[in-house]
């Protein structure tokens, strides 16, 4: 990704004050709870076989991730460049 451009995104998230940071955080364990939630939703309520179905194919993206981030070993922007600061 090009360097310019998250150095953009930082100054823009500097300006505002980080406003979205709680709306964003939000978002994100909502995320994370939705996506539990999901699989057991459909296999007690709709059908066994599609919560089956969505659970393996969740676990098998995530072993695919992990897989695929061990073998890229891509560093963190911010350790990349040291004008990025991760807060």
């Amino acid at each position: 990704m090009d360097i310019t451009y998250l150095l953009w995104l930082q100054d823009f998230r500097n300006s505002i004050n980080d406003a979205w940071t709680p709306f964003m955080e939000w978002i994100s364990l909502f995320g994370v709870r939705a996506i539990l939630l999901l699989p057991v939703f459909v296999y007690w309520c709709i059908n066994k076989r599609k919560g089956l179905f969505i659970l393996f194919a969740w676990k098998l993206s995530q072993t695919i991730n992990a897989i695929v981030k061990l073998t890229a070993c891509v560093y963190r922007p911010w350790v990349r460049d040291v004008r990025l600061a991760m807060l």
